[in-house]
């Protein structure tokens, strides 16, 4: 593995009560995206397509939603104190996000990353101040996910105290945030006359958000 540490910095000014009024700042700017039409000829029928521009959102993408979700769920828990270092397996989107709001609530935030991943999300990450570390070996799948998620663990074990895992891939708060969000504005801006959503997949958790009407 390697480490680049031309882009870390450990933060340690503020407080808890700080962290928190950032982070609602931080939710009040996210979502309200909008949404256009695009009208294409499809086996000689006329249908209309509707896109959200999710990189309208601050970070560029909608996973700034699910960092977001992640980050209050900390917060809620009592995790997120000045001195947190945030470390998060990412293969792209959620780390710029997590790098971006790091960078906001002056905290420390290593992403965990692999060969695959685009020099344009690494260099956007370590713009934003995060500490960038390369597993470089592949599993046994020709993947790097599994990897990824052993040096996350190996980091937590080193340095457990201060260092906090949101976890996209198991924590419920990312899906939930695209349920009170992303949802609602999709049938809000269709006045509810939703036919079928088409969803990039990755984790599952934008997916998992907007699969169940909103109530």
């Amino acid at each position: 593995m390697t480490i680049d540490k031309a882009g870390g910095r450990t933060a340690t000014t503020g407080s808890r009560t700080s962290i928190s009024r950032e982070l609602k700042a931080i939710g009040q700017t996210i979502g309200n995206t909008p949404l256009i039409r695009l009208d294409l000829k499809l086996r000689g029928v006329w249908r209309s397509i509707y896109l959200k521009l999710e990189w309208w959102n601050p970070a560029g993408s909608i996973k700034v939603r699910t960092a977001v979700g992640l980050l209050n769920q900390l917060n809620d828990d009592g995790v997120l104190t000045p001195r947190t270092r945030l470390v998060e397996s990412t293969s792209g989107n959620l780390g710029v996000a997590l790098a971006f709001l790091a960078r906001r609530l002056g905290i420390e935030f290593v992403a965990v990353v692999d060969p695959k991943i685009s020099k344009r999300s690494v260099a956007q990450m370590r713009a934003a101040g995060a500490l960038v570390d390369a597993v470089t070996e592949a599993d046994p799948d020709g993947g790097y996910l599994a990897a990824r998620l052993a040096r996350v663990r190996t980091l937590l074990a080193a340095d457990g105290h201060d260092l906090a895992w949101p976890d996209q891939y198991h924590n419920d708060a990312g899906p939930q945030m695209h349920y009170r969000t992303t949802a609602p504005e999709i049938y809000r801006q269709m006045n509810c006359a939703v036919e079928a959503v088409f969803v990039a997949v990755s984790t599952g958790g934008s997916l998992a958000g907007v699969a169940e009407p909103p109530r």
